[in-house]
């Protein structure tokens, strides 16, 4: 519990959102969830409503290089949901694109010089690839 709390605050610093620190990378099992649920409160009050709710899938999903499955209710690593993202900061060398479910592509592209790249994946895309572009955010 208490590498938990400590380990919170160091994923927000690192730019992580620290829930889904906790539910994604640590995947706590149901007996470590209910641990979390009756500790967190008294020791580590101020994260206790983030872990809460993260153990509970409520946390902001990111996500970095890799290809990604288009799925209405993401449940895998390997899994984005329709909607806008957004990725920030030096991102000379950003590939990305958006495919159809037997890969010809939809739309991409590969930024040589940006500061701040937005794409819509749809609901009818199959794939969304991430290359060299950081971590890419729902747009909310």
């Amino acid at each position: 519990m208490d590498d938990i709390c400590q380990s919170m605050p160091d994923q927000q610093k690192l730019g992580q959102d620290p829930g889904e620190w906790l539910a994604v990378a640590q995947k706590p099992t149901a007996d470590e969830k209910e641990i979390l649920r009756a500790g967190m409160p008294s020791l580590c009050p101020a994260w206790s409503k983030v872990a809460l709710a993260a153990i509970g899938g409520d946390f902001t999903r990111t996500y970095g290089d890799g290809t990604y499955r288009v799925v209405s209710k993401p449940r895998g690593e390997l899994e984005i949901a329709p909607g806008s993202y957004r990725t920030s900061g030096d991102l000379s060398g950003c590939y990305w694109e958006r495919t159809t479910s037997s890969g010809h592509v939809i739309d991409n592209q590969y930024a040589t010089s940006a500061r701040s790249i937005t794409v819509r994946v749809a609901a009818s895309d199959g794939q969304f690839t991430s290359k060299g572009c950081g971590t890419w955010k729902p747009v909310r």
